[in-house]
């Protein structure tokens, strides 16, 4: 609620002491500076502060630092003016514009340490904000963050918590960005710097999108590395596209570890065009699909003779011809192996996969419910299959040790959506988990992620476990549900309550399984939460080692 009664340093006046309240959202705690502008706008000048002493608000000495937070209050009686920075060049750690309150950057610079939440209004002018701190940041709040320059210059990076824009130019210093589910809009601006460790990362559904003109451009984004695609529009106005790139998924297109056999994905792109796109400019598309010549080099034996560049319409068709440029030297960075293919003209998803080979099935969906009889069925529901042999389903208690439930023959070849189904009759207490394992008539397999079941009382609650639990990195969050179909936000928080962790989920009314492979945290325990914007789950403790 409203913070009132902080002395906004009137003055005794004839006997009479006048005391005028300063209205906040947030609670300020000891050495954290509040404005109250009674002086100028000028955010330098120090007679403009307020700074908590512990108990009380009192006049500022000195100015806010990189080691202080700072509270912009909206605008009120006792808040004469909203700061502006001018020219200058200013620290803080923590920074929060509340409602109801602008901060001018006019053509100076904030140097943040600490996590930035625009609530208010946000009047970048020519200025910049950079992103400076040794721990984790985050760049959020309700109000518009559209920013004239940003610099990302932290090693430990920062995250978006709320959609942001830059208008001018985006500078990698240092660190990545990790835009999590939340857009970033590059558009027309520039990119100064950027390298194997200082990019954009885009771990969610987020997309980082730019304009592409006839003019080669180079997405800072990826998963684990810098500038994996490009694109080149050769005919027309330029066009907005944006641009997400994740690691180490399946074949079915989920998070998860680089299979080690069979028809590999590894890297997935999903590139979108933005409005006024005319899909009769063939687009080029370069797929950078080897970091330092390292990456894939385990699965792909011979780059220019394996490797295909995939598209996902209804199923997965290689769109690799002989135009295709494929290279193995240098590129845009040093060693880094790429496929560049003009006249593109559908979009999202694409991955690079070897052998020219159809990439086996489709999974749409694998889920567990529970019967009246408290058995359980296994269900599983494909788009495609290409020389699929048959799908055996093993089951768990402990999501460690593994059991064979059954087999089933599969259609082989489909373009169709089946729904395949298999009963466990056995009535178990406690959480049980199943996997999938496809098998194709060349004895090439697949595993995909486990799920879970728990039928005692769980059918009337929203419960959710982790596993395996203890981790050394990945784990999977199992959330049966009834009441929380829809979107929702699983969110991971550290010991204290600082989110370090979030990512948009697809809910389904029954089991859900949840990977989390990117979670890139210190060892210790974490606490886990799924919710849907009315509905939130309990909280679960995970220990990572």
């Amino acid at each position: 609620g409203a913070i009132n009664g902080f002395w906004n340093g009137s003055s005794n006046t004839n006997g009479t002491l006048t005391v005028n309240a300063i209205t906040l959202n947030s609670t300020p705690t000891t050495n954290d500076f509040v404005w109250r502008g009674t002086t100028s706008s000028d955010y330098a000048t120090v007679a403009n502060w307020l700074q908590h002493n512990g108990t009380s608000m009192i006049p500022a000495t000195s100015g806010p630092t990189a080691n202080t937070n700072v509270i912009l209050p909206a605008a009120q009686a006792c808040v004469s003016n909203q700061p502006s920075l001018g020219n200058n060049t200013v620290n803080t750690k923590n920074i929060t514009i509340e409602s109801g309150a602008t901060l001018s950057l006019g053509s100076g610079t904030l140097n943040t340490t600490g996590n930035f939440v625009n609530d208010g209004t946000l009047d970048s002018g020519t200025g910049t904000v950079a992103f400076t701190g040794s721990s984790a940041q985050t760049i959020g709040g309700s109000g518009t963050n559209a920013f004239y320059g940003l610099t990302m210059n932290n090693s430990t990076g920062a995250s978006l918590t709320a959609n942001a824009s830059v208008s001018n130019m985006l500078t990698l210093t240092n660190g990545v960005l990790d835009i999590a589910s939340y857009n970033f809009d590059g558009l027309s601006s520039g990119v100064i710097g950027g390298s194997a460790t200082s990019y954009i990362k885009t771990s969610g559904i987020g997309e980082y999108r730019h304009a592409v003109s006839t003019t080669l451009y180079a997405f800072p984004v990826g998963n684990a590395s810098y500038n994996p695609c490009e694109l080149t529009k050769p005919t027309g106005s330029a066009v907005s596209f944006g641009v997400r790139v994740l690691n180490s998924v399946t074949a079915d297109g989920t998070y998860g570890g680089v299979p080690s056999s069979g028809p590999n994905v590894g890297r997935m792109w999903y590139i979108t065009p933005g409005a006024g796109y005319n899909n009769t400019d063939g687009v080029t598309v370069g797929l950078i699909y080897d970091d330092n010549g390292n990456y894939f080099q385990n699965f792909f034996s011979n780059f220019s003779a394996d490797l295909r560049i995939f598209h996902f319409g209804s199923v997965w068709e290689d769109i690799t011809d002989q135009s295709g440029v494929f290279n193995t030297g240098a590129y845009s960075i040093a060693n880094y192996t790429y496929c560049r293919q003009p006249g593109i003209t559908d979009f999202s998803p694409f991955t690079v996969s070897n052998f020219g080979a159809v990439l086996p099935i489709e999974l749409v969906s694998f889920q567990t419910n529970c019967k009246d009889d408290n058995t359980v069925s296994v269900t599983w529901v494909t788009a495609s299959e290409h020389n699929t042999s048959h799908y055996v389903v093993e089951k768990s208690r402990d999501g460690i040790t593994w059991s064979v439930l059954g087999q089933t023959a599969a259609a082989g070849n489909s373009t169709e959506l089946l729904t395949y189904e298999m009963i466990d009759g056995e009535k178990a207490n406690g959480t049980t988990y199943y996997r999938l394992t496809q098998f194709d008539n060349d004895g090439v397999y697949e595993v995909f992620d486990p799920v879970s079941v728990n039928c005692n009382g769980t059918t009337t609650n929203n419960h959710i476990t982790t596993y395996p639990n203890p981790s050394l990195d990945g784990f999977y969050v199992s959330l049966f549900t009834e009441t929380m179909e829809g979107n929702g936000q699983l969110s991971i928080m550290d010991g204290s309550g600082r989110t370090v962790y979030s990512k948009s989920v697809n809910i389904q009314d029954g089991n859900n399984v949840f990977h989390i492979g990117d979670l890139n945290a210190a060892p210790g325990m974490y606490y886990i939460q799924v919710s849907n914007g009315t509905t939130t789950t309990h909280i679960v403790k995970h220990s990572l080692r």
